[in-house]
């Protein structure tokens, strides 16, 4: 019992702060998705209302594909999500992102039957 209690703790006490700083965008379907030529910026294009922080509020989200962690995997299972039909809900940073900050960023994602 004192070894459960001690996991859910830790738990929380991780996943706290990742909530503290990030936005539910409610579930919503990928209407595009792609990365960028130049430089290791992908994105996803998203429907329904614009998400992300006020000062970049937007239907497309970047990542980096390179130095985001687990850059290269969220690229594969948006990319299956995207060709499936899935919904997916994705956990919005309250920053914009660092490179073209005029859209926003997200923390994790996941997809959703």
């Amino acid at each position: 019992m004192r070894y459960h209690l001690k996991t859910l703790l830790t738990v929380a006490a991780i996943a706290i702060p990742y909530q503290a700083m990030a936005l539910d965008s409610g579930p919503r379907h990928i209407t595009g998705i792609g990365c960028h030529n130049g430089d290791q910026t992908c994105f996803i294009n998203v429907d329904g209302p614009l998400t992300g922080p006020a000062a970049c509020k937007h239907f497309s989200i970047r990542w980096n594909v390179q130095t985001d962690p687990g850059g290269k995997n969220t690229l594969s299972l948006l990319t299956a999500a995207y060709l499936a039909g899935k919904t997916i809900n994705l956990a919005i940073a309250d920053t914009c992102y660092a490179t073209q900050p005029t859209y926003p960023t997200f923390v994790y994602v996941t997809v959703q039957n």
